[in-house]
């Protein structure tokens, strides 16, 4: 009798070695310099937890080999968004999972993919104070929705009219919202400008399959 399949969100953590500092500590030791690859959403189909007929991942069978694999979890929160989120607080500059292709493209040393959103990591893994990353994280639903992140600021507007101000740094769970107050508009006037415009349009791809990723038939990069 074949068990029955958890669809429970799974954290693998993989923990890569990218290389070591150069730099040396006062007693001469070099520090490791450790890249960490969080990969969410991923269920006990894949090889390392356990397998399933219709899923074949041997790359990450072999990451997990070298790797240290958490097979006993907890996530920050039991909604998609917030926990996903939760994984990138450690720094405090505004970053987002977009920025998550373009670092590995980096570090991969691949070209850069036209029409990616996102920024690389790269320079805030180098220096995590650097004072030239000055990116919002912006988030839309539909053509109405918005919300801006940037700095201590969290900027949310409905239907183009509805709207919501929270300093996070004074009020982490948002509930004082300043959007009504005097004495904000300089801050919401800057965080509209990051509103979008314009929208891109969907690419049409064709169905991947993995197999043919494998087999090399459908390639990412040429």
């Amino acid at each position: 009798m074949q068990k029955p399949i958890s669809y429970a969100v799974l954290i693998l953590l993989i923990l890569a070695v990218h290389s070591f500092a150069a730099n040396t500590s006062a007693n001469g030791d070099r520090s490791p310099n450790v890249l960490l690859i969080s990969i969410d959403d991923l269920n006990d189909w894949i090889e390392p937890m356990g397998g399933h007929p219709q899923a074949i991942t041997p790359n990450l069978s072999e990451f997990a080999e070298e790797a240290l694999v958490f097979q006993n979890a907890y996530c920050a929160s039991p909604s998609c968004n917030p926990s996903r989120t939760a994984l990138l607080t450690a720094c405090t500059k505004n970053v987002s999972l977009v920025d998550i292709f373009p670092t590995l493209t980096e570090l991969c040393g691949l070209p850069p993919k036209e029409g990616v959103s996102g920024n690389s990591l790269v320079p805030l893994l180098k220096n995590p104070s650097d004072t030239t990353w000055d990116y919002p994280v912006v988030t839309m639903l539909g053509n109405n929705h918005f919300s801006i992140r940037k700095d201590e600021w969290h900027y949310i507007i409905y239907n183009g009219s509805e709207a919501e101000l929270y300093n996070l740094k004074d009020d982490p769970e948002e509930w004082n919202n300043l959007a009504g107050k005097p004495g904000y508009w300089d801050v919401i006037k800057e965080l509209q400008q990051y509103i979008p415009t314009e929208r891109k349009g969907l690419v049409k791809t064709k169905p991947i399959r993995w197999a043919d990723v494998l087999s090399g038939e459908t390639k990412f990069y040429e």
